[in-house]
């Protein structure tokens, strides 16, 4: 999708990473509620749902307006993703073990885009089939994790 096709300037690209990491830091400071009501693993599932959706969001809307919608949605998904776990691993485990998820956090990071790429490349699919296909690997996980 160009510019024009979202009736964007080239200065308004700016605008969705910072409402990404505005609304990444609020959910990672309002996630303490949500937690100690839900559990661990409800919060990672609805993140993770959250970020999912954002991304398949960002793949069908027609205009920049949209994509803010979509840009609250992935940040307050990303905030809370990475809260939940890291406030388990505190209350449950020593320091070395949360030195530990967050070296395998940056593995993920580095690792996760070029998996989708090199899948998505060589079976030769369409970003969105890839993008459903993370989906339901998330919820999969996601759903063990509740139990």
């Amino acid at each position: 999708m160009t510019k024009l096709e979202l009736n964007a300037t080239t200065e308004m690209a700016g605008i969705i990473p910072f409402v990404v990491s505005l609304c990444t830091v609020a959910s990672s400071l309002l996630a303490n509620k949500p937690l100690y009501r839900f559990g661990t693993g409800k919060a990672v599932a609805v993140s993770i749902l959250s970020t999912a959706l954002a991304l398949v969001w960002y793949s069908i809307v027609p205009n920049f307006a949209l994509l803010i919608v979509g840009a609250v949605l992935l940040g307050f998904g990303a905030g809370a993703v990475d809260a939940a776990p890291s406030n388990y691993v505190a209350l449950h485990f020593k320091a070395k073990h949360m030195s530990w998820l967050h070296c395998f956090w940056g593995v993920g990071a580095t690792a996760g885009p070029l998996l989708v790429g090199l899948v998505a490349g060589s079976l030769g699919m369409a970003m969105m089939p890839v993008v459903f296909l993370i989906l339901f690997a998330a919820m999969f996980v996601s759903s063990i994790l509740m139990r």
